[in-house]
């Protein structure tokens, strides 16, 4: 292995395929640093990480909003085998991120954590990509499952929906007129004209509805 320069930017040791280009800038990706680290400065010693925060497992809002009430935070320590020892702390919030990651916070903010240990250890002033957010591709891939799901909920009901609804509503001698007036259709409408949403909105007035004594 290459004597260590303590002055030098390692960046361009980062094969090319371990980096990203976004606007005539380039971005480290974690496992091109994680190729660096065992590289140089005689190979890793230990890696330690310490979670400092944990995410809420409570939730708050509606049905239609509910979110985590969390960030996570953690610290993550290189040390190697030369001697030196570099640590990265990052947190994580649930509305920095997309679906499915933001159930992920501790993992999310561990990488970015270890993605500056390692930067730091290396001279590399620019941030890697994982700490930036999601790739393209991760990104596009969200979007498309927001559109999908906006899609779905002006769509029309599904047979399970209404198979829930009037099993519901007839075990609570609820008479179905009432039901879809409730989420805001027209005297006349059918369980069977309702959206996806509004298939939703009934369930939950059903669900929560107590019959008088």
């Amino acid at each position: 292995m290459a004597e260590f320069d303590p002055t030098k930017d390692y960046m361009q040791e980062i094969d090319k395929e371990d980096r990203a280009e976004e606007n005539g800038r380039e971005y480290p990706y974690l496992r091109g640093l994680k190729k660096l680290a065992h590289a140089h400065r005689g190979g890793i010693q230990a890696v330690r990480s310490r979670i400092c925060k944990t995410p809420s497992v409570g939730l708050s809002g509606d049905s239609k909003t509910e979110k985590p009430d969390c960030i996570a935070a953690v610290t993550v320590t290189y040390e190697f085998k030369d001697g030196t020892v570099f640590e990265g702390s990052a947190d994580a919030s649930y509305l920095a991120h997309k679906k499915p990651f933001n159930f992920h916070l501790v993992a999310i903010a561990e990488s970015k954590a270890e993605a500056r240990a390692i930067r730091r250890a290396f001279n590399i002033s620019a941030v890697a990509k994982e700490e930036m957010g999601h790739a393209p591709e991760v990104a596009e891939a969200a979007k498309r499952e927001e559109e999908e799901e906006a899609a779905k909920m002006k769509g029309p009901i599904t047979d399970v929906q209404i198979q829930g609804i009037k099993r519901i509503a007839k075990r609570k001698k609820l008479h179905q007129a009432e039901v879809v007036s409730k989420v805001g259709r027209e005297e006349g409408a059918n369980i069977s004209d309702l959206t996806y949403e509004e298939g939703l909105a009934a369930l939950k007035y059903v669900n929560k509805y107590k019959p008088k004594s």
